[in-house]
């Protein structure tokens, strides 16, 4: 992932994880029809729900999306 540089991911059927660096400044939004949202990140939230989120990490900076249609999401930190 370059910083700043937009990040898009999208699947019909299959989990999405992302591993993001504890400093990165990112808006994020995600969502799954059939799977939850879990995050590791202090993500300061305009929107939460099971199988929905948007918000923002220190700023947000860097563009985050994350959807798929049967699967959970998980954005976490990179250790």
């Amino acid at each position: 992932m370059t910083k700043g540089a937009p990040l898009r991911l999208e699947t019909t059927n299959g989990r999405i994880e992302i591993e993001v660096p504890r400093d990165l400044a990112a808006s994020i939004e995600a969502g799954t029809t059939n799977g939850s949202i879990s995050t590791d990140l202090p993500i300061e939230t305009t929107h939460f729900k099971r199988n929905s989120l948007r918000g923002s990490i220190i700023g947000g900076d860097t563009p985050i999306s994350l959807h798929t249609t049967n699967g959970p999401i998980a954005i976490k930190t990179r250790t």
